[in-house]
């Protein structure tokens, strides 16, 4: 059976378009998967447990306490409270050096400034690419991990952001687990926010 010339021209552009859409998919999904192997540790779960994976690029600041350090990637999918988050890899991230009143501990009723320090975690972190550094110890007692956090989108760093502004007091009793110049800049932080007597230091503490 033979096909009329204009019918013969259909088929084959049909075939064509066929075999080129294939070749396009084919490419993208191969073009993924190379950049997946190239900048693996770039790529970061969107969401816990099985989230569609992100690329999260270099910052374009890191704070100069931070120069020359390695670093995590990840994305905040929940702020638990006042000084711990959840990441898209569903690991819980507690902050390294600091210490924030209570909300959710089930022992413990919540605590004065407990809700305006969880609060403003959220409001600044919540859905937020962010980076994190280690310090001498990796992890609490609770199997949290224990980290420094960066906000990629503008390089702040949040321990020392809610200390000076009163969320937060620096953990004297973790000092050792700390890098000592950055419980340093925090300890003088919280001297500044103290005699100011900004957030907590004004409803909660002497």
């Amino acid at each position: 059976m033979r096909f009329p010339s204009d019918l013969k021209s259909v088929y084959y552009l049909i075939v064509y378009s066929v075999l080129l859409g294939i070749i396009i998919y084919l490419s993208s999904d191969i073009y993924r998967l190379v950049e997946l192997n190239i900048h693996s540790e770039e790529y970061v779960r969107s969401a816990c447990p099985d989230g569609e994976k992100i690329r999260v690029n270099n910052p374009d600041y890191i704070p100069a306490i931070f120069e020359n350090m390695t670093y995590e990637r990840g994305i905040v999918t929940e702020v638990i409270d006042g000084d711990t988050i959840e990441l898209g890899d569903c690991r819980k991230i507690r902050y390294m050096g600091i210490n924030s009143p209570e909300t959710v501990h089930p022992e413990k009723p919540v605590e004065c400034y407990g809700n305006e320090s969880s609060d403003h975690n959220k409001e600044i972190l919540q859905g937020e690419k962010v980076i994190l550094f280690s310090g001498s110890k990796d992890r609490d007692v609770f199997g949290r991990y224990l980290r420094y956090i960066v906000r990629t989108e503008d390089g702040l760093f949040v321990n020392l952001y809610l200390v000076e502004n009163g969320y937060s007091v620096v953990y004297e009793e973790y000092k050792s687990d700390n890098i000592p110049l950055i419980y340093e800049v925090m300890s003088q932080a919280q001297i500044q926010s103290k005699n100011n007597k900004v957030g907590l230091w004004e409803k909660c503490l002497p």
